[in-house]
């Protein structure tokens, strides 16, 4: 090999070198060095030819590790990053560009686990040149002895492997010495004896203990595990992708059934798509799922980790709180699930943060329209009454048309004790009628419902739980639901019909059918296995937010201790500034719901609940609620 590989493939080979991971054997007898093990969030810096770059781990897929490749100092962007798959045995196996373009690479293996001295190994390459050609080359590899090598400051015990190589048989052989450091867990020097070869060298690193170790998926065939370390390949290899060896899970990872195959869930409840702020911190919410249990969730902004060797979730289903910092401008959010059969999967946010330079006012809300409702009792005696819920609608008035600053004609009150009463024809005109006739484009929309939400059976609707949801005005029939409530996706032609750029609806009620809260099941609907699906299709539209007070299965808890259902509690306290979380002394939406989120979900745990509101839905850029101190 004389001439030097382009930068894209350089970096592929560094990666092969840094996926050859061990720790230290009992030096004392065979001084045998095992096998790979990473860490979600272990990161390595290298140096070639002046550049220094990091790579990180983020994920596990199959039997694959996923990396990120940034220049030191600089954090990652949809135009910058780069994610490589590496096999767990020793090399790359495909690169995808930022823009999802899959780069099948050839097949390097520096170093074949279990390592130990004399130890002999061959593998092949077939590498594109820098001028387009193709060279084919055959590698013999030998671990010559333990070796000190100053790496960083500081010196490292290492093995010394090396590697000769040859295009024809009658050319002249060349030879490349790689250093393998257990401490640092991986080549720290890989250096040629010719010119133009590879070479590189790792500056520093952070690697974590063995309670992070990613679960690594189950055997593909039963009974097959990595090929013997004397196993050589017949011809060049494959890409891995087609070829790839099976892996046996640790022995200290709980076993999951083989034919797993199906990723994590992940959904994120904050931020929104392509959310706009002002602040230097907001906190990512969401909630992931497994059908058969989770192993790790890690969350990253621009490529920097911020849960280092991710959290560790037991069971099935995990919630996210994690605080993220924001630079000036565009900020990748990523979070990343992996199962116990080593499935994952990733979701990402793009979050714009207004700097100096970015900086713009508040936009236009124009005139501000609201209902609010309120339903305590109802007129059929099997509808359980609610205690709070007309103090919840009466609440949210006062603040809306004192701290928000709605005008009181702009206002549509509907309660007991309200001279238009919460019935379904005074409920679908107050949104369909008195909105869609007075609110214009450039308006905001504000609903709230306090009461009773409710499941009935609907094999043939369009809901995947075979559940749909209503709303319950007060004179609604529960074994009837379908004439004599408001069904969720009416609110779909509701929004529809509105002119409004803005609409956000306040939802103070829950669908489980579970006993207690503010829900209930008629005596044909059995409660439990309730989804979201519904919200996912009524927020489509841009422009259409709502926020529950609780995920579908839970309970929306009310308190006598606070005279109010907790969600509108702590709703109402954040119109009047609670929630101002940059204290510009604007309530936003945004800021509205982090903090009722927050404050919903650790009162509910402090009481012995279990209630965590969710938003769906996105508005475009900063929608300002309040004005503190008015």
């Amino acid at each position: 090999m004389t001439a030097r590989e382009s930068l894209g493939h350089f970096i592929s080979l560094i990666a092969v070198a840094l996926v050859c991971v061990g720790a230290p054997g009992a030096r004392a007898a065979e001084e045998t060095v095992g096998a790979p093990e990473w860490k979600l969030g272990d990161w390595w810096e290298f140096e070639n030819d002046g550049r220094t770059w990091r790579l990180t781990v983020i994920g596990r897929d199959k039997d694959r590790y996923v990396l990120t490749r940034t220049p030191k100092g600089q954090t990652a962007s949809p135009n910058s990053q780069l994610r490589l798959y590496a096999g767990i045995d020793g090399w790359v196996t495909r690169e995808i560009d930022p823009k999802g373009v899959t780069k099948e690479l050839d097949w390097v293996e520096w170093v074949r686990f279990p390592l130990r001295v004399d130890k002999n190994w061959v593998f092949r390459t077939d590498t594109r040149t820098v001028s387009g050609g193709r060279d084919a080359f055959t590698f013999h590899c030998k671990v010559t002895g333990w070796d000190t090598l100053e790496i960083g400051g500081r010196p490292l015990r290492t093995l010394k492997i090396v590697c000769s190589h040859s295009s024809l048989p009658n050319n002249p052989v060349n030879y490349h010495d790689v250093w393998y450091a257990p401490e640092a867990k991986h080549i720290v020097r890989l250096a040629p004896r010719y010119r133009g070869g590879w070479a590189y060298v790792v500056t520093g690193w952070n690697v974590q203990a063995s309670d992070t170790t990613i679960a690594a998926a189950p055997p593909a065939t039963p009974g097959v595990t990595s090929p013997p370390a004397t196993s050589k390949p017949a011809a060049p290899s494959p890409p891995a992708s087609a070829q790839a060896p099976a892996v046996a899970p640790p022995a200290n990872v709980p076993t999951v059934p083989a034919a797993d195959t199906e990723p994590p869930k992940i959904a994120i409840n904050y931020p929104p798509a392509e959310a706009k702020v002002d602040r230097e911190q907001i906190t990512v919410l969401g909630l992931v799922t497994d059908n058969v249990g989770l192993e790790r969730v890690l969350v990253s902004v621009n490529g920097v980790v911020l849960t280092p060797g991710g959290e560790r979730v037991d069971g099935k289903s995990h919630s996210i709180r994690t605080p993220v910092p924001l630079q000036p401008g565009e900020n990748v959010i990523e979070v990343t699930a992996i199962d116990r059969a080593g499935n994952a999967v990733q979701a990402i946010r793009t979050v714009t943060r207004a700097g100096p330079a970015l900086a713009t006012p508040p936009p236009s809300v124009g005139n501000r329209w609201a209902v609010i409702i309120g339903v305590g009792r109802y007129e059929n005696p099997q509808i359980p009454p609610l205690r709070y819920t007309v103090a919840d609608a009466e609440a949210m008035y006062r603040t809306l048309t004192g701290a928000a600053g709605f005008k009181k004609d702009n206002v549509l009150l509907l309660t007991d004790r309200s001279d238009r009463k919460p019935t379904l024809k005074n409920i679908k005109y107050a949104l369909g009628t008195f909105l869609a006739r007075n609110a214009r484009k450039d308006d905001t929309v504000l609903i709230f419902f306090a009461g009773h939400g409710a499941p009935e059976i609907d094999q043939r609707g369009l809901e995947r739980d075979g559940l749909a949801k209503y709303l319950i005005p007060m004179d609604a029939d529960p074994e009837d639901l379908y004439s004599t409530a408001l069904p969720m996706d009416e609110l779909q032609t509701i929004f529809g019909r509105l002119e409004s750029d803005r609409v956000v609806a306040f939802l103070d009620a829950c669908y489980s059918g579970a006993a207690g809260g503010r829900t209930f099941a008629s005596k044909k609907t059995r409660a439990g296995g309730v989804d979201d699906q519904f919200l996912d299709r009524l927020t489509r539209s841009r422009g259409r937010a709502i926020i529950t007070a609780s995920r579908p299965a839970e309970v929306s808890i009310e308190l006598p201790e606070l005279g109010h259902g907790l969600f509108t509690y702590y709703t109402v306290a954040g119109l009047k500034g609670a929630a101002d979380g940059n204290r510009d002394g604007i309530v936003t939406l945004q800021e509205l719901y982090e903090y009722v989120e927050a404050e919903v979900s650790k009162k509910s745990r402090a009481v012995g609940g279990n209630q965590h509101p969710v938003m769906k839905g996105e508005l475009e850029g900063v929608l300002p609620l309040t004005r503190v101190g008015r």
